[in-house]
């Protein structure tokens, strides 16, 4: 028996010895060799208690040396999880192991997790550091706070663990401030806190963390622990300077939990420290001692719990103390000693509870024995900055006779009711004084005799003012002066005022009811309620609408009749200082004019007015105005719409409708008409018919370039019906002056015709019935360049040649013909179609249908940014008799021979030239030209790039006949070869001409350039971009081309000369070796241009940019080529062009004659594309542009060159290209080419496209300028 016995005890310890060590296999074939180790695992056995003992400790022994398997076959045989030995349990055992599948599989097991005590497992967690394994049991459902003797963040602290303790500080949401038993620290001075901890434990790194975060740094802690305190604040102490004889030190202890000052920190550096931080702490006393540091120059005890500064006795010999900064306390009394210190110049005592400052007779702490007050002065005469705002300040004492630097004077959300005299004599260098939230009357009788030369920033508000006295009128050097919030009811007479710099005028929240008070009173005529629906001119970028009626405003009644004085802002003296006037929230009934004499306001508030009906037509004289707030205002004389705030409303908008009023407008009911179509479809018949149909029929002759003829066209008899004689007319019942365009309809001219398309335009769009449903098509690029030069404009489309139908089957033509243009042309991406008609120019026939259309579409044409009529727009007087003056200079210039181009300066001069011009600044004049440029008077182009902005052609037909000189020279001299003319052939050309005198010959040259129409190529050559051949070079472009070999030192320098040229052209920065020829492989990027069309003279245009900007950054001084030559650096084409320079080349040519990468076809191949991109391009039949960059180097930034210029030419010549299509496409669609990723290739979705296999190449769309 004992044998047996003896054997199950060697059974217990071989299991035991297994676990021990993790031997898992020998363990399993124990268990099947001896029955008994089921006993041992599942402590059932009756053997004797040494191996009860060993059997016990098996499944702690293992999962306290980690090992996993020999734990779970334990578990897997019935070990009991949470068997007890005296060491813990097996869950506390694999906390100790650090082992965090251990602790998953016995709680899997279900193991005690939630034990409280020592051996718990939260509990080790933290005292081991086992922060992972302490996360895992919080997340489970462990709790944290059922350890509160001590809290678990103690436990973590007095361990050193600062992780952990971080963790627990986070997930308990533990305050610092508060001990281990719950208190507020500062009761118990420190003791048993966080902090108290881990000094008294040793941890200095956890001590290190707890003042970061703020833990009080109490007396108690600082004398218990001095050498760990001192240790930690070290490094909050910095050497200033070189030791000159001593190192002086700076003390940075803001924000550290101080609850007491350090003494015995500071100790060490009470000789030699000059500045002194102890900002953002918990203060609530100063040691005298800190008075007495000699060598402190700044200090800053703001931001604590201070009540007092120090006593009065105590004695301030830190004498060269500049700074003082105790804001944001609690102090209620200063000491006297504060302002005897000489070399002071700022002190911070904002947002405390001052009630006296020493000196202030009114002040019980500075009685006497003999109760009269003490006799105190400040003496600290370099004091330039004094704040006391935000206290609980009566009086000031009368102490401020030497504060003669004082410049910064805070004395905000007081309760003072006067400033001491001595506060104006005494500081006669303020330069600021803010006085917000008082009850002061007044400023100090005289102040403006010690001020006005000084003070530039005044702060009144909220007080009690209830006028503007001398004391601040004569304050000459003010640049703000806020009185908002006071009781004004009145200005002052205008005589008083001498503030001739003021920026900013404060005068809201006042009671003021006028702005002006004098016998001659000013009567400003206003627009009455009645035409509220007027509306102003187009070129203010304001509105259009009836004509104004004014009326005088009614004379208020004057509070100050007897008063002899004119009471108003001095306008004239202010007219170039004042910025910003606000005049919210008073009583006024009207606005003075003076007010538009305030020539540099920004900025003018006058809302919250309620009685306030109408503004003053002088407003609109405020150019650089562009806040006008007008809220809580019901104004009658302005359209609703214009105001600020409303959608299509603004400041600008609304001041140019008052200038508009202001200026005399007068009603314009004249339109520009262009009729467009191709050569031979009777335009000119149908013109001339229009204007007089009793005329014979012009003869049957193509027309050159450009025919402009003025029309009065009447409107139909109906809308004059019961119209009486001298009854005004509506808007729709007067005749209309049409500015007719003949343009001619030979392709020659169509690289010119963009040079006449302007917006606000009523275009008649003409084919030839005779030509059926092919004639309809052609009408298609017309409307496209329509589209894309002048959008939103009116169009009507006019089919010629009725007569020539046969009669039984015009009706039937007509209708199917009508159903065709709109199915085409109807929808969006194309110009709006006010009608279809059809006439007959030889018998007339719908003639009269057609004048009736051409009057309804002129009254309902729309100014597409204004959404207000065209015609009958209120046009300043000035800008008719400008039209009148250049109809006069065009007579002129043809009598004497002269070309009638006008510079910026010769067009200016010619509307100085009128009686009373109203046309002041060049902003006007610029406006006035674009007014008349958009009906037909003149052509100006806001070109900078060309320079055409500075050029004004007064005769829009003779600018004409000079550029068809040049395009159809090929129908009369053989001068043009491949696109190039010879300049000397350029005098042949103008030779016979009357119109274009051969001494103006290099003006020619130089309008044909700005017009991109004949660029110069050097050499006597001349490039017309339009003539050049069709065919694309038979070149392999597409081909990457050949890094250059290396160099000898000679050809380096060329090559780096060239790389600098390619950089100036690219504005990139030439390669860091410019002398180092690159050998990586060449690369390529490529962008496409997908358009829905191309319009008339885009490529010669574009063509065009790219040439002279390519001149222009020298890379051009090689002569350029339109031949077969690889070698040239640049070969061009009709629609196309190719670069090549040192680092590579680039390719700019139209997407029907570039080579294609494999695209995807299918519907599905698009939908995957889509979710990897933004979209696909799955047809090859396009129109656009293709732009291909290599590079030797990677620098690509030709392609943002090239971008570049095509963004500018679509933006200011074919804006109409911005806009969406029918199905919410934009009609220029901004792509790059893709290379389709591998595993895309493979996949399922790209056998089903037909792109497996292929080389992967599509292109996807961006969103509109997303590159």
């Amino acid at each position: 028996m004992d044998r047996m016995e003896s054997g199950d005890d060697d059974v217990a310890s071989s299991v035991f010895s297994m676990c021990t060590s993790g031997d898992a296999k020998s363990l399993k074939a124990l268990y099947l060799r001896e029955p008994y180790v089921t006993s041992i695992i599942q402590q059932t056995h009756k053997g004797e208690p040494s191996s009860k003992r060993i059997a016990e400790k098996t499944l702690y022994a293992s999962a306290l040396r980690g090992h996993y398997e020999t734990t779970q076959f334990l578990l897997e045989k019935g070990a009991n999880p949470n068997a007890s030995t005296a060491l813990g349990t097996p869950i506390y055992a694999a906390v100790k192991s650090g082992s965090l599948e251990m602790v998953k599989l016995l709680i899997k097991y279900d193991a005690n997790y939630r034990i409280k005590g020592g051996f718990s497992p939260v509990y080790i967690a933290c005292i081991e550091g086992k922060l992972p394994i302490l996360k895992y049991l919080v997340n489970i459902g462990a709790d944290l706070f059922s350890f509160d003797n001590p809290p678990l963040v103690f436990t973590a602290c007095s361990a050193g663990k600062l992780d952990v303790l971080n963790y627990l500080m986070d997930e308990m949401d533990y305050d610092i401030h508060r001990t281990m038993h719950g208190e507020d620290a500062l009761r118990t001075d420190g003791r048993d806190t966080l902090l108290y901890t881990a000094c008294q434990r040793g941890k200095t790194d956890v001590a290190q963390y707890l003042m970061s975060q703020g833990a009080y740094i109490t007396q108690t802690i600082t004398n218990t622990f001095p050498q760990i305190i001192k240790a930690l604040l070290r490094d909050k102490f910095r050497a200033v300077g070189k030791p000159d004889p001593i190192q002086l030190y700076q003390a940075r202890l803001k924000e550290m939990g101080l609850a007491e000052i350090p003494w015995g920190v500071l100790a060490d550096y009470t000789p030699c420290l000059t500045r002194l931080e102890l900002r953002s702490n918990y203060l609530t006393s100063l040691p005298d001692k800190i008075f007495q540091l000699p060598a402190l120059k700044n200090l800053d005890i703001s931001h604590n719990r201070l009540p007092e500064v120090c006593q009065e006795d105590v004695l301030w010999e830190c004498r060269s103390l500049t700074d003082f900064d105790a804001s944001h306390n609690q102090i209620t009394y200063v000491p006297s000693g504060l302002f005897q210190v000489p070399q002071l110049t700022n002190v911070q005592l904002s947002y405390n509870l001052l009630s006296h400052l020493p000196g202030d007779p009114d002040d019980p702490s500075a009685q006497t024995s003999t109760g009269l007050p003490a006799d105190i002065k400040w003496v600290c005469e370099k004091m330039k900055r004094l704040d006391l705002s935000h206290n609980r300040l009566h009086s000031l004492p009368d102490t401020f006779t030497d504060l003669r630097r004082l410049n910064v004077l805070m004395l905000s959300h007081n309760s003072l009711k006067e400033l001491p005299p001595s506060c104006s004599w005494g500081c006669i260098n303020l330069v600021q004084l803010d006085c917000t939230m008082n009850q002061l009357t007044d400023l100090p009788i005289g102040c403006a005799n010690s001020w006005m030369h000084s003070l530039e920033r005044l702060h009144l508000a909220h007080n009690r003012f209830s006028q503007i006295s001398r004391n601040i009128t004569e304050l000459m050097h003010l640049t703000v002066l806020d009185l908002s919030h006071n009781q004004i009811s009145s200005l002052p007479p205008t005589s008083w005022w001498s503030v001739s710099r003021l920026m900013k005028l404060q005068l809201s929240h006042n009671r003021l009811e006028v702005l002006s008070h004098k016998n001659d009173q000013e009567k400003e005529r206003a627009a009455s309620d009645n035409d509220r629906r007027s509306t102003a001119f187009r070129v203010f970028d304001a509105f259009r609408g009836r004509p104004q009626h004014q009326a005088a405003s009614p004379e208020p009644a004057s509070s100050e009749a007897a008063d002899t004085q004119p009471r108003e802002l001095p306008a004239e003296l202010w007219s170039s200082s004042l910025q910003s006037l606000y005049l919210h929230s008073n009583r006024l009934k009207w606005l003075p004019g003076y007010l538009g004499k305030l020539g540099a306001l920004t900025r003018l508030d006058i809302s919250s007015n309620p009685e306030l009906k109408t503004l003053p037509l002088s407003l609109g004289r405020l150019h650089n105005c562009w806040e006008l707030t007008l809220h809580g205002l019901t104004l009658t004389n302005v359209p609703h719409h214009l105001l600020p705030g409303v959608r299509g409303g603004s400041a600008k908008r609304l001041l140019a409708y008052l200038r508009a009023q202001l200026r005399h407008c007068e009603p314009y009911n004249r339109m520009k008409l262009m009729v467009v179509g191709l050569q031979g479809r009777g335009k000119t018949t149908l013109l001339s018919v229009l204007r007089n149909p009793t005329a014979p029929l012009p003869d049957n002759v193509s027309t050159v370039g450009v025919e402009v003829v003025e029309w009065s066209l009447s409107p139909p008899a109906h809308v004059l019906r019961g119209v009486r004689k001298n009854q005004p007319l509506q808007r729709h019942q007067m005749d209309i002056v049409f500015s007719t365009w003949d343009l001619a309809g030979q392709e020659v001219y169509y690289a010119t015709h963009q040079c006449f398309l302007s917006r606000n335009t009523l275009y008649l769009v003409v084919w030839s019935m005779e030509e059926g449903e092919k004639g309809i098509e052609y009408l298609r690029p017309w409307l496209l360049n329509i589209q894309a030069r002048a959008p939103h404009s009116p169009v009507l489309i006019v089919g010629t040649h009725l007569d020539k139908l046969h009669f039984n089957r015009a009706q039937d033509l007509k209708q199917k013909y009508k159903e065709k243009i709109k199915s085409l042309y109807g929808k969006a991406g194309f110009p709006s179609l006010s009608a279809i008609m059809f006439v007959a120019s030889t018998t007339q026939e719908g003639m009269k249908e057609l004048q009736e259309r051409i009057h309804h579409a002129a009254i309902s044409a729309i100014d597409h940014d204004t959404r207000d009529p065209i015609i009958g727009m209120q046009v300043p007087a000035s800008y008719i008799n400008l039209q009148r003056l250049i109809s006069e200079e065009v007579r002129s210039c043809h009598e004497k021979g002269i070309p009638p181009v006008l510079s910026q300066k010769e067009f200016a001069a010619l509307a100085d030239r009128m009686p009373d011009s109203d046309i002041s600044d060049p902003e006007e004049l610029s406006l006035a030209a674009q007014f008349l440029h958009d009906n037909g008077v003149l052509l100006h182009y806001n070109d900078h790039l060309r320079g055409l902005n500075n050029l004004y052609f007064i005769d829009p037909v003779w600018l004409a006949d000079l550029l068809a000189e040049v395009v159809t020279v090929p129908q009369r001299q053989n001068f043009v070869h491949n696109g190039i003319l010879k300049e000397s052939n350029v005098a042949f050309i103008f030779h016979d001409s009357r119109r274009f005198p051969s001494k103006y010959f290099a003006q020619y040259l130089q309008l044909l350039e700005r017009f991109e129409i004949a660029l110069s190529l050097g050499n006597n050559q001349r490039l017309i971009p339009s003539m050049l051949p069709m065919e694309r070079p038979a070149i392999n472009f597409t081909d990457p081309p050949t890094p250059e070999p290396p160099a000898v030192d000679a050809e380096a320098v060329k090559v780096t000369q060239r790389s600098a040229i390619r950089a100036t052209l690219t504005g990139s920065k030439p390669p860091e070796d410019n002398l180092r020829v690159m050998s990586d492989p060449v690369n390529c990027i490529r962008r496409r241009y997908k358009m829905a069309y191309t319009p008339s003279g885009f490529w010669s245009r574009l063509i065009s940019r790219l040439i002279i900007n390519l001149r222009r950054s020298g890379l051009m001084e090689e002569q350029a080529t339109v031949t077969q030559s690889s070698s040239a650096p640049i070969i061009y084409w009709r629609r196309g062009i190719v670069v090549i320079h040192s680092g590579g080349r680039f390719i700019v040519e139209s997407i029907q004659t570039a080579g294609h990468p494999a695209v995807m076809g299918t519907q599905d191949m698009e939908a995957s594309a889509k979710f990897v991109g933004e979209g696909v391009d799955l047809n090859i039949g396009l129109q656009g542009v293709d732009i291909t960059v290599w590079s030797f180097n990677g620098d690509f930034s030709a392609m943002g060159y090239v971008v570049d210029h095509l963004d500018s030419l679509i933006d200011e010549w074919f804006p109409g290209l911005n806009d969406l299509d029918v199905e919410g496409e934009w009609l220029v669609q901004r792509q790059v080419l893709w290379k389709v990723p591998g595993e895309l290739l493979q996949s399922r979705l790209a056998t089903r496209a037909g792109l497996a296999g292929s080389n992967g190449v599509c292109f996807l769309t961006g969103n509109r300028r997303s590159w």
